[in-house]
């Protein structure tokens, strides 16, 4: 290569170093903003919604989702779910739209899955109308706390291994 080819590859790659490392310092600045925003209501969430009926909520959601026989392998893990509630908070949480919405209608949306979620993998699952977008930040603060849980026994078996 020609000096002045080396040259353009390497600004080259510097612009695309310093693409990956914005999206990734904006992404966790999001998550960490997100985190907080959540622990805060959740905590709210907590005095308004009985613990019967988080549960009641909690494991409605995943019998319906995640845990259904038919969906599609890219939904099955919570990972999925995480980030696509953490989606729907920023994107449509913080604008004026009414909480008594089902939160089907959100699922349905795939601007609010990762890419590789398609159409038919969306359809696979519907979720009670009496799961509503309020339920969202209980919903993802549980879902959070069971990947934790997860998380915590395969690393623990892992050492035992």
């Amino acid at each position: 290569m020609s000096p002045d080819d080396i040259f353009h590859f390497l600004g080259s790659l510097d612009n695309i170093f310093t693409y990956i490392r914005t999206v990734a310092e904006e992404k966790l600045t999001e998550d960490m903003a997100i985190q907080v925003f959540i622990e805060r209501l959740t905590h709210v969430y907590k005095e308004i919604f009985s613990d019967e009926e988080r549960k009641r909520v909690l494991e409605t959601f995943c019998r319906e989702t995640f845990e259904k026989e038919e969906i599609g392998e890219s939904l099955k893990p919570i990972d999925s779910w995480i980030s696509m509630l953490k989606r729907l908070i920023v994107r449509v949480l913080n604008a004026n739209v009414s909480l008594t919405t089902p939160l089907q209608f959100y699922l349905d949306r795939t601007d609010l899955w990762s890419g590789r979620d398609s159409f038919d993998d969306l359809t696979k699952f519907e979720v009670e109308d009496d799961i509503l977008l309020q339920h969202t930040y209980v919903i993802l603060a549980d879902l959070e706390n069971k990947q934790k849980t997860v998380n915590s026994s395969l690393y623990h078996n892992q050492l035992n291994q």
